[in-house]
């Protein structure tokens, strides 16, 4: 199951990438149309400015299994860019497998590859799966917390 980034790079690929995306993110129906549009707009927006982050997927059979988006950040204290892994996403029909795995080891080799000095996530605490494969890849908790401020009621 072949891991790989679909940016400019991968062109060809992505209008089928977006539709996959959109069909494993929309779960509210009332407002499924106002997410596919503006998610697509915004992979759109990502595909074209490789400087604002990645999309990676994961395929299995020729269908998108799963997907993970980067951004790129960076960090003073080291004066390198930091990549920030901030959604991965495996269909629940291709669980179980290692595709996550694979998305994060993917996400790490880009890293490496582009010289970034670390990679950061979150996750929810209640997203014990997560955790679990988090702590078997050898991450623990950074000791930092993190906070989170809402600008406008979405």
């Amino acid at each position: 199951m072949p891991c790989y980034g679909d940016t400019t790079r991968n062109a060809k690929r992505y209008p089928a990438s977006i539709t996959a995306y959109q069909r494993l993110l929309s779960r509210q129906p009332s407002t499924a149309n106002d997410r596919f549009t503006g998610n697509a707009a915004h992979l759109e927006h990502l595909r074209n400015d490789p400087g604002l982050g990645y999309l990676l997927v994961a395929e299995h059979n020729e269908q998108l299994a799963g997907f993970a988006i980067l951004y790129r950040s960076f960090d003073t204290r080291t004066l390198k860019p930091v990549l920030i892994i901030n959604d991965v996403y495996v269909a629940p029909k291709f669980r179980r497998r290692g595709l996550a795995r694979q998305l994060m080891a993917a996400a790490f080799e880009l890293a490496a590859d582009e010289g970034f000095a670390s990679a950061n996530w979150q996750t929810r605490t209640s997203n014990l799966r997560a955790q679990h494969l988090y702590d078997q890849i050898g991450e623990r908790e950074t000791g930092w917390l993190h906070y989170h401020h809402v600008i406008h009621d979405a």
